[in-house]
């Protein structure tokens, strides 16, 4: 087994992490956890996503009229082809309605490039890995909660409530530190956890062989591949909680597969093994659709470090049903989505955030059309539904700053997207418009569905068709 001492956190740490605890729980006892698959409606997840932070206003050429928004075009474009790193994640995840529904991506390699931390050596301890992880959330280092949060979703490299006690370096030679880029396809149990970073296979294995308090694991082969695998299909067992190796809070061991340069955990064999298709070319991939290669080079374009894809449907039906789930009321709701015309008919939507060169964050707005007709047109309707529209979410809950330890607030019943909104940046390359917005909105106000990016359901009437 691999020595790493694990030391008891000092004040300040404890203080920290119990900051974070409070609010989450917090946020998800008044708005409650988004549902999941139909596999996930008897299986809790905890909801400690904190909440993105609150962007200040970018300086801009265009000055804004009283009650308006400014607006600029400062020729936004795609990265080149195959040049991106969601773009070799996408080639291991297959291309399934499940995984194209809800895709979320962190790329923690940009976060430490833009800012300069440090990722953990493999003797740090525990507590040295959740400091990262802490940097990673809030870059800035004012507390404030910024685009480079760390996903919820992922157990052996994501940010949750078991951190302390869920160590899997001792035994598996992998955890947060060994992550550079990360994706959750798909939502609840059938998520697929697929990480690119720096691993060591032969490690992995010596540290389990060599592990005597780890339950018994097995080992499977396809494809040429072997993964270990420890009990049932989304088999739980109290019993195992959190035990090592990578048992997670509902006891649930799954099946894992590592090789030097990626990470994957699944709960299921046939998940598993769909993954391995995926990067073997066996089965269509996210990187063979063209839409999901262009969202790749947007994201890479804006700079974005975390976000989520999706082509589920976005007309006024399909919102109107996810916003009520949430606890509004559909009248109102309907208003305030038909409050400007709506968007033409986009084929898939990404929402994420980033940090400008200043440090300045940023909401990030990618919708990828069926020809460049449609996104021209978006342009206008977007700046339009910004400058004229009302949200879609009265008493839309929110933190007063965004920074740990701040109180829940309700905003009024009614208010403008320009009251959140203080600029918006905007351009299209082909058939893709890219945007970024500046104020106190962030990503969760735009996305349908509050487990995307964490426990805080918001208004999200802003992107929705005709």
């Amino acid at each position: 087994m691999i020595s790493a001492n694990v030391n008891a956190w000092n004040k300040p740490r404890r203080l920290r992490m119990l900051a974070l605890t409070a609010i989450s729980f917090v946020m998800a006892a008044l708005l409650g956890a988004c549902a999941g698959d139909p596999a996930n409606e008897s299986t809790p997840t905890p909801t400690d996503d904190p909440s993105p932070t609150a962007a200040a206003s970018p300086t801009t050429t265009a000055e804004p009229t009283p009650g308006r928004v400014a607006v600029a075009d400062p020729g936004f474009t795609l990265a080149p082809a195959d040049s991106t790193t969601l773009e070799a994640v996408l080639a291991a995840v297959p291309d399934t309605p499940e995984t194209r529904a809800s895709l979320r991506f962190d790329d923690f390699e940009a976060v430490r490039d833009q800012f300069g931390i440090e990722a953990p050596g493999p003797d740090a301890d525990r507590s040295a890995v959740v400091d990262y992880l802490m940097d990673l959330m809030s870059p800035m280092g004012d507390g404030a909660y910024g685009a480079g949060f760390v996903a919820r979703e992922n157990w052996l490299f994501g940010m949750h409530n078991y951190l302390n006690g869920s160590e899997t370096f001792p035994y598996v030679a992998l955890d947060q530190r060994n992550a550079d880029q990360n994706v959750v396809a798909g939502n609840g149990q059938s998520a697929l956890e697929i990480t690119l970073g720096r691993f060591d296979p032969e490690m992995t294995e010596t540290a389990l062989n060599e592990c005597d308090e780890c339950p018994g694991h097995e080992t499977a082969e396809h494809s040429g591949e072997t993964f270990y695998s420890w009990g049932e299909d989304f088999g739980g067992s109290l019993r195992n909680r959190m035990a090592p190796p990578v048992f997670d809070q509902l006891g649930r061991g799954g099946r894992l597969w590592v090789t030097e340069d990626i990470a994957v955990r699944t709960l299921y064999t046939e998940g598993m093994e769909n993954v391995i298709d995926a990067r073997h070319g066996n089965m269509p991939s996210l990187a063979d659709d063209d839409d999901f290669a262009l969202a790749a080079r947007a994201l890479s374009g804006l700079e974005i470090h975390t976000a989520v894809l999706s082509d589920a449907d976005r007309d006024i039906d399909s919102m109107a049903v996810a916003i009520v789930e949430t606890g509004r009321e559909e009248d109102l709701v309907r208003e305030a989505i038909l409050s400007a015309p709506l968007l033409q008919r986009f084929t898939m939507s990404v929402v994420g955030t980033g940090f400008d060169a200043d440090g300045t964050s940023f909401t990030a707005v990618v919708l990828v059309h069926d020809d460049e007709s449609t996104a021209e047109e978006n342009v206008d309707r977007l700046v339009t539904r910004v400058q004229e529209g009302d949200v879609a979410g009265y008493g839309w809950p929110t933190l007063a700053d965004n920074t740990v330890g701040s109180t829940p607030t309700v905003v009024p019943e009614s208010r403008s997207w320009a009251d959140v909104i203080d600029s918006i940046e905007l351009s299209t390359d082909g058939r893709v418009l890219l945007a970024k917005l500046y104020g106190s909105v962030n990503a969760h106000a735009l996305i349908p569905s509050s487990a995307f990016l964490g426990s805080v359901p918001a208004p999200n009437g802003l992107l929705v068709y005709e």
